[in-house]
């Protein structure tokens, strides 16, 4: 994590049960949010990710200085304040990471966590949007197709902003009636964004992901 912005990336992966909702005649709309229990995987699941438990609500530092952690988050101790990401219009999303990590956790430089859900559609047509942010890169996958990319390994001001606000993406066109698969994949930055002279703890290069999603569609 860069000393200024911050560094992360993400990888989002979810075997959990599928949504599947009840559903009469008219519009279906389903929303989702980063919280805590999407399971983690160490890389996509459809690409041989392996499932490393319930994702973690996660912050840079305890309350009240950072809000967010008040909801039973892990603080990383990270000492230079918290992500510039405004997501105050959206407080059922928290800053999410893998699970069984904190300050100490080591070493946290590139390490990649994935978190995948399924939804069910029941009709057609479909739409879809996300919103995403990440310290210090992420993946948006619907459905196995890459739909887009935040951040950076590489470039510290690509990273700086993917986690400076939510970036928007319209997933309509990977959407398909019927059970859809949304997943985040992401990495976090190097051991040179915070200038650690060997490897970091997540202290020094924490990382996260946060998200808020909307799926539509007609029966």
């Amino acid at each position: 994590m860069p000393r200024i912005i911050g560094s992360i990336s993400i990888v989002i992966g979810l075997s959990l049960a599928a949504v599947s909702p009840a559903v009469a005649s008219g519009t279906v709309r389903l929303s989702f949010d980063s919280q805590w229990g999407w399971a983690t995987y160490s890389a996509d699941p459809a690409q041989g990710g392996v499932l490393l438990g319930p994702s973690e609500e996660v912050c840079l530092i305890s309350p009240p200085e950072e809000d967010r952690c008040t909801n039973g988050g892990v603080p990383y101790g990270f000492p230079y304040g918290g992500w510039y990401v405004d997501s105050s219009a959206y407080p059922r999303a928290h800053f999410m990471w893998g699970p069984h990590i904190n300050g100490t956790t080591y070493p946290a430089s590139l390490a990649v966590m994935a978190f995948t859900r399924s939804f069910y559609l029941p009709g057609s047509p479909v739409s879809g949007s996300i919103q995403i942010a990440a310290d210090d890169f992420a993946e948006v996958r619907v459905n196995g197709i890459s739909a887009g990319t935040i951040g950076s390994i590489t470039d510290i001001y690509l990273a700086g902003d993917a986690q400076s606000y939510l970036h928007p993406f319209d997933i309509t066109a990977y959407l398909h009636s019927g059970m859809n698969t949304i997943t985040v994949v992401g990495q976090n930055g190097p051991a040179s964004y915070p200038g650690c002279p060997d490897e970091c703890k997540y202290a020094q290069n924490p990382a996260m992901v946060i998200f808020t999603g909307t799926l539509t569609s007609t029966t």
